[in-house]
C-alpha cells in the first residue's frame, strides 16, 4: 500500500493551490492569545475563556463549532499490525463507535433544549458533534455534559489558482511499470464532480447536465464506472459566510455546480481526456500521447476512481470539510475501513493554517487507517510559516 500512495503522491502534490478565508483576523488574534495564554492550540479555547461568547463576533452571529466529546475516535482504538478487516479490528472499531454513539445520544437533548442544529457527528476521526449555535453561546456549550472542549471551525473557500493538465505524466505511463492509477480510489472534496461529463466516462450531453435533478439521484445516473461513490453535504445554496445560507441540505447526488471547481480538480487528477470531437479517449496512455488532438488533456492518472465529496454550494464557503474527511475514511459507513479512500485531493482552504486541532486530528487518523492527503498550499506567497489550513 505504501509504495502505491508515494507514487501517486507526486502526482497529487502539483494539484492545490490556496486561498484566503473567514474567521475574522480579529478574532483570530484573539483565540491565538487565549491559546497561547492556555497552552492550547489556535481556535481551541478553555470553556471559561470567554463567558460572553467569541472575541470580535456579535453574540447573536451563528457560528459553527465542534464540541469536542470525552474519549478517542474509533481510528485511535485499531489494533496494531492487524488488518483493517480482522475480525479483532472489526470488533475492536464496532465497540467504540457504539459506545460514542451513546455518547452523542447523551448530548443530543441537552442540544434540542437550546435550539441548537446539528450539523454533523464524527466517530470514526474524531469524537466531535459539529452545531451551528450563537456565538455568545459557546462557553455554555463547553460545559455540556461530555464536552471537553469547543472549537471554531475555520471557514474555507475553493482554490486552484493555478494548475497545468499535463505535468510528465506521459512519461511516468511510459514506464517499464507505467503508472496510470489503476485500482487508486481518490476523493475529491470540493464543490462535487460532473460525472455525466465526457471526461468521466459519461456523455457529455450539456442536456443531460440540464435535466438532472442536482438534489435526487436518477436511476442509473449515479455512480457511475469512473465516480463511484460520493455524497453532498452542503446543497447547492449553501454558504458558511451567509447567515442566510449556512445551514447545508445534504443529499445522496454530488453532481458539480455549472462552476466545475471540483470537477476542474477531478479532471487534473485523473480525467480520461476528451477528444476534439467532443468523445471519451479510452488510451492509450503513453509517449504517444499529443495534445494537438484534445479537447480536454487527460489527467495525470486517469484510471483511478473517484469519490465525490461536495462541501460546497455553487458559491461562497464551508465549514463541512470534517464531515467529508470522515466520509473519506469508511465511504460505506458499515464501521470498516478497509473501503477507505488511498488519496484525498482538498484544493481548497483559508490563510494560516493550524487553526483548528480537530481538523489535524482527522487528517493523523486519516493517514493512520492509510489514506494519503492532499492539501493546498503555497498560495499566500514566497514567505515562510503562513502555509493555509488544513
Amino acid at each position: 500500500m505504501v509504495p502505491r500512495l508515494a507514487t501517486f503522491a507526486g502526482f497529487a502534490v502539483a494539484l492545490c493551490a490556496c486561498s484566503s478565508g473567514e474567521p475574522t483576523e480579529q478574532t483570530g488574534r484573539a483565540l491565538q492569545r487565549s491559546a497561547e495564554e492556555a497552552g492550547t492550540a489556535p481556535h481551541a479555547f478553555p470553556l471559561d475563556a470567554f463567558p460572553m461568547g467569541l472575541p470580535g463576533l456579535d453574540p447573536l452571529e451563528p457560528v459553527s463549532l465542534y464540541l469536542v466529546l470525552d474519549g478517542p475516535p474509533a481510528a485511535e482504538v485499531l489494533p496494531p499490525g492487524l488488518p483493517l478487516d480482522h475480525p479483532t479490528t472489526v470488533a475492536r472499531v464496532g465497540e467504540r463507535l457504539a459506545a460514542i454513539a451513546a455518547q452523542h445520544d447523551r448530548l443530543r437533548p441537552h442540544l434540542k433544549d437550546r435550539a441548537i442544529p446539528i450539523i454533523a457527528e464524527l466517530s470514526r476521526l474524531a469524537n466531535v458533534v459539529q452545531v451551528l449555535a450563537p456565538a455568545g453561546e459557546a462557553a455554555a456549550l463547553g460545559r455540556l455534559p461530555g464536552v471537553t472542549r469547543v472549537e471554531l471551525v475555520p471557514t474555507l473557500k475553493p482554490a486552484l489558482q493555478s494548475a497545468l493538465p499535463v505535468v510528465g505524466a506521459p512519461d511516468v505511463w511510459a514506464q517499464a511499470t507505467p503508472y496510470h492509477g489503476d485500482g487508486l480510489r481518490v476523493a475529491i472534496i470540493d464543490t462535487g464532480i460532473d460525472y455525466l461529463h465526457a471526461d468521466f466516462g459519461g456523455s457529455g450531453d450539456p442536456n443531460e447536465y440540464d435535466a438532472n435533478d442536482p438534489a435526487v439521484v436518477e436511476s442509473g445516473s449515479f455512480p457511475t464506472v469512473r465516480v463511484i461513490g460520493g455524497w453532498d453535504f452542503a446543497g447547492n445554496d449553501y454558504d458558511a459566510s451567509n447567515s442566510e445560507k449556512n445551514t447545508p441540505v445534504p443529499d445522496p447526488d454530488p453532481l458539480d455546480c455549472k462552476s466545475g471547481h471540483g470537477s476542474h480538480v477531478a479532471g487534473i487528477t485523473g480525467g480520461n481526456g476528451v477528444l476534439l470531437d467532443g468523445t471519451v479517449f479510452s488510451g492509450p496512455y503513453d509517449q504517444s500521447y499529443d495534445p494537438a488532438l484534445f479537447r480536454l488533456a487527460p489527467g495525470v492518472a486517469p484510471r483511478v476512481s473517484f469519490y465525490a465529496y461536495k462541501v460546497f454550494g455553487c458559491g461562497g464557503s464551508t465549514n463541512l470539510l470534517a464531515s467529508a474527511l470522515e466520509r473519506a475514511a469508511d465511504p460505506d459507513q458499515d464501521g470498516i475501513f478497509d473501503d477507505r479512500a488511498d488519496v484525498v485531493n482538498g484544493s481548497l482552504g483559508s490563510s494560516y493554517g493550524l487553526k483548528s486541532p480537530v481538523n489535524a486530528q482527522i487528517i493523523k487518523n486519516l493517514n493512520t487507517v492509510g489514506t494519503l492527503v492532499v492539501i493546498a498550499a503555497g498560495n499566500e506567497g514566497r514567505t515562510f510559516f503562513i502555509t493555509g489550513t488544513p
